[in-house]
């Protein structure tokens, strides 16, 4: 449902939407027919009331303007071959979706059913990067939630996990929590493509470069 007036019907190869009371002149219209949703826990709604979901060729948006109902492929040009690369199965793979208040941005997990292996993507709503994440079979996530709580400190979004056991993201932390031990964070960056130079007639050429590293898994 979206507020009083709408309800959305996420099917498997298109999306409707019903307009008012079906059974007092409501309408029937659809939304798009290009593609549906995966699952009934594969979408989420933002603080501006746009919808998202995972749909048959990737991550959508679902945008309301006073030009109507605007339906945008967030991967096609990024991550064209999502759906084909993570070799998704409805019957093996359960596809959640959260939007984070607090970090201003979406969290897509894939998780299969049987042995927990997992991935994720973080969609940054500011900057709208798109980044892969990926979590211990312990901390595979089945389900979303975020917990407007009064208080900041319980603030947060919440991840319901294979072992049974509900955890948050913490800045602070060094290692992801997997119940009587730890696991080191496996983190990477990708760089560029960056322009050599603002005026795109002219050439450049990167002859070395230096990194500097943040310590490894004990820093």
């Amino acid at each position: 449902p979206r507020k009083d007036d709408f309800l959305i019907f996420g099917c498997v190869n298109s999306m409707w939407l019903v307009r008012g009371d079906p059974a007092e002149g409501g309408s029937l219209d659809p939304i798009t027919l290009a593609t549906g949703i995966f699952g009934p826990k594969s979408f989420c709604w933002d603080a501006e009331d746009n919808l998202y979901w995972f749909g048959t060729s990737g991550i959508y948006k679902l945008r309301v303007s006073s030009e109507g109902w605007q339906v945008e492929n967030l991967t096609a040009k990024s991550i064209p071959k999502l759906i084909d690369d993570e070799t998704i199965d409805p019957t093996q793979h359960r596809i959640t979706m959260g939007y984070d208040r607090s970090r201003h941005g979406i969290l897509i997990c894939i998780t299969k059913i049987v042995g927990n292996t997992n991935s994720a993507y973080w969609l940054d709503l500011r900057t709208g990067g798109i980044f892969p994440e990926s979590y211990p079979t312990q901390c595979a996530p089945a389900s979303l939630l975020f917990y407007n709580a009064d208080d900041d400190a319980y603030r947060k979004l919440l991840v319901g996990c294979a072992d049974g056991y509900i955890r948050s993201f913490d800045d602070s932390a060094k290692v992801d929590d997997i119940g009587a031990t730890d696991a080191a964070i496996s983190a990477y960056v990708t760089l560029g493509p960056m322009p050599m130079n603002q005026d795109p007639e002219l050439e450049g050429r990167m002859m070395g470069g230096f990194v500097t590293l943040a310590g490894g898994a004990s820093g």
